[in-house]
C-alpha cells in the first residue's frame, strides 16, 4: 500500500516539477520544486538554458477535498535565439490563465453535465470564471476542421454574455458539435466555410437552422444545401401571424363582436385534434 507522500508525487507531477510539500492555509497550498534550470520557449518551443529572472507563481488545480487547492512553483524568465524575452511556456498551465489544464477540463466536464452556476458551485468557482473556461475549451476542442466531412448541419446561436453577446454553433448532425465562433454575422458563418474549405462546403446537403437572415446568406452564398427551417421557428411564426390577424379583427370590431372574441387567443392556437365539441363550437 502506498504512503501519503507516494500518492501525493503521483498526484502533483507536473512537467519539470516534483512534489515538495503540502501546507494547509486558507487553502490547500502544494508546493513544487524545479527538476532543472530549463525553460521552453512559447514561440519557437525549444529548451533554453539562459535565465533572466523568475518568480513564484501560484497555480490555481482540482479542489482537494472540499477545499481550494493551488500549486506554488518558481517559473523562469528566459532568453531566446528567436528573439523571445519573457516568461517561460507552462504546458501544464492554460494558456493566459492562472489555473492548471487538468482544472480547465474538469470545470468543463462539470459544464457538459450541470447548469453553469451548479458547475460553477462544485469547482468552487465564479460563474463567470466557469463560463470563461468552459468557451475556451469548446473553442479549442472544435478548431481543427482538416478532418470533418460534414453533409448535414445544424446552425444556431447562444447567448454567452449579457447584451446580447452570442456564439454561432455549427453541428455536424450525424456527428455533434464541430465549430464556435463570436457574435451570430453572416461573416461568422462564412469564417466557418472558410475554415472547412470550399470544396468541402459544396459537399453539405442540408443545413438545418432559425430564419436568421445573415446564417441563410452565408448559407446560400457558400453551399448548395437545401435550408430546413426547424419546426419551433415556423410554429412560432405561424402563431404570430394569427396573433396579429386576431389583434386586427378584434380593433375593426364593434362592441358585442369584442365581447365574443374576448379571451379567444389560445383556442385559435388548439390543435384540429384537441377541439372537442363546445371549444369547437366556441371556435366557430
Amino acid at each position: 500500500m502506498k504512503k501519503g507522500k507516494e500518492v501525493l508525487r503521483e498526484l502533483y507531477n507536473f512537467e519539470g516539477l516534483s512534489f515538495r510539500d503540502i501546507c494547509k492555509e486558507i487553502s490547500v497550498l502544494i508546493q513544487m520544486k524545479r527538476k532543472g534550470k530549463t525553460g521552453t520557449c512559447p514561440v519557437c518551443n525549444k529548451k533554453r538554458r539562459k535565465l533572466i529572472g523568475n518568480r513564484i507563481r501560484k497555480i490555481r488545480d482540482v479542489n482537494f477535498g472540499n477545499e481550494k487547492c493551488f500549486i506554488v512553483f518558481e517559473a523562469y524568465r528566459i532568453k531566446c535565439e528567436c528573439g523571445y524575452r519573457s516568461m517561460e511556456k507552462l504546458n501544464f498551465v492554460l494558456p493566459n490563465e492562472m489555473i492548471t489544464e487538468r482544472f480547465a477540463n474538469h470545470i468543463f466536464n462539470l459544464c457538459e453535465k450541470m447548469t453553469l452556476k451548479d458547475a460553477a458551485e462544485t469547482a468552487m468557482v465564479d460563474w463567470r470564471t466557469a463560463k470563461r473556461i468552459d468557451k475556451k475549451k469548446l473553442q479549442e476542442q472544435f478548431k481543427n476542421l482538416n478532418n470533418i466531412y460534414p453533409t448535414r448541419i445544424g446552425v444556431d446561436e447562444i447567448a454567452h454574455e449579457k447584451g446580447h453577446k452570442y456564439l454561432t454553433i455549427v453541428r455536424d448532425l450525424d456527428a455533434g458539435v464541430i465549430w464556435v465562433g463570436e457574435k451570430r454575422k453572416k461573416e461568422t458563418l462564412d469564417q466557418f466555410f472558410a475554415e472547412l474549405g470550399k470544396k468541402k462546403s459544396k459537399e453539405i446537403t442540408v443545413a438545418v437552422m432559425d430564419m436568421w437572415d445573415p446564417y441563410i446568406a452565408s448559407i446560400k452564398e457558400n453551399t448548395k444545401a437545401d435550408i430546413v427551417f426547424d419546426r419551433f421557428h415556423i410554429s412560432k411564426k405561424i402563431n404570430e401571424t394569427v396573433d396579429n390577424i386576431r389583434k386586427r379583427e378584434f380593433s375593426k370590431a364593434n362592441k358585442e363582436e369584442r365581447i365574443e372574441m374576448k379571451h379567444k387567443r389560445f383556442l385559435l392556437l388548439y390543435r384540429n385534434k384537441n377541439l372537442d365539441k363546445e371549444l369547437r363550437k366556441r371556435f366557430e
